[in-house]
């Protein structure tokens, strides 16, 4: 894959620009409104680690059709979120957000994200995502789930525009 037909986002445009610097990479800016994140091209993969551990649900549903609505016919979506039944047990419910952050540890710079209404931590069940696909129109064998493989501390769900067939994914090795 040549570096120009890679993309980079990020809320933070300091990320992002350091990105564009250092390895070339096409960019556009993230926004906390859905509506107004419209990059010029379709995807045949996006890979969207730890945006929907942070999202409150409305925001939740809106990303996850706005990026599913940015795939090519056979395109990919990668996303990662914490499991409500690992991490969030004490919760009764498919979808706990709350509004606290990590972020705010870092207030001291730019570009910390201000207003937890906005970026949090969530937690779902599978069940929860699963229902959330399936008002998108995914079916059951378009979507792969990858419990605690992303950093060992969040699921990976690799979502496919159609139905692929692919060997599992081996992530026992990953640091």
């Amino acid at each position: 894959t040549k570096k120009e037909n890679i993309w980079v986002s990020d809320i933070k445009k300091e990320s992002i620009d350091w990105q564009k610097k250092h390895f070339g990479f096409q960019t556009v800016i993230s926004e906390n409104k859905v509506e107004h994140f419209n990059p010029s091209v379709k995807f045949d993969v996006v890979f969207v680690g730890s945006l929907f551990t942070h999202l409150p649900e409305m925001l939740f549903k809106e990303w996850l059709e706005k990026l599913m609505n940015l795939l090519t016919t056979n395109g990919t979506l990668i996303i990662s979120t914490f499991d409500i039944n690992v991490h969030g047990k004490e919760y009764d419910s498919s979808f706990k957000y709350l509004e606290m952050s990590e972020d705010r540890l870092f207030n001291s710079l730019n570009s910390s994200i201000k207003g937890e209404n906005k970026y949090g931590i969530t937690y779902t069940t599978p069940k929860y995502i699963y229902d959330q696909l399936h008002q998108l129109n995914v079916k059951e064998d378009q979507i792969e789930r990858y419990p605690l493989a992303f950093g060992k501390i969040q699921d990976i769900y690799i979502i496919h525009n159609q139905k692929v067939k692919l060997s599992p994914i081996d992530f026992s090795s990953y640091p």
